[in-house]
């Protein structure tokens, strides 16, 4: 419905669009990081960025970078 309402398309043409993001965003994963998208052990972290919105997901991700560097060396 998001899709349809934001692109302005039927709702089987939005839904259509959908799967296809899905499946190249699967592929994605699968292709750099040897990983299913749904295996949610293989992330540090998950964003909601319609949620949270982009300027907050990337501070969170600056952030949770800078941890993982810490945490690995020891401090």
């Amino acid at each position: 419905a998001y899709i349809a309402q934001s692109l302005r398309l039927p709702e089987e043409e939005a839904f259509e669009q959908a799967r296809k993001r899905d499946i190249s965003r699967a592929e994605f994963v699968f292709t750099h990081f040897h990983r299913k998208p749904s295996d949610i052990h293989a992330f540090d972290l998950l964003l909601n960025s319609s949620l949270l919105g982009e300027e907050a997901c990337c501070d969170l991700i600056v952030q949770a970078a800078q941890a993982k560097v810490r945490m690995m060396h020891g401090g």
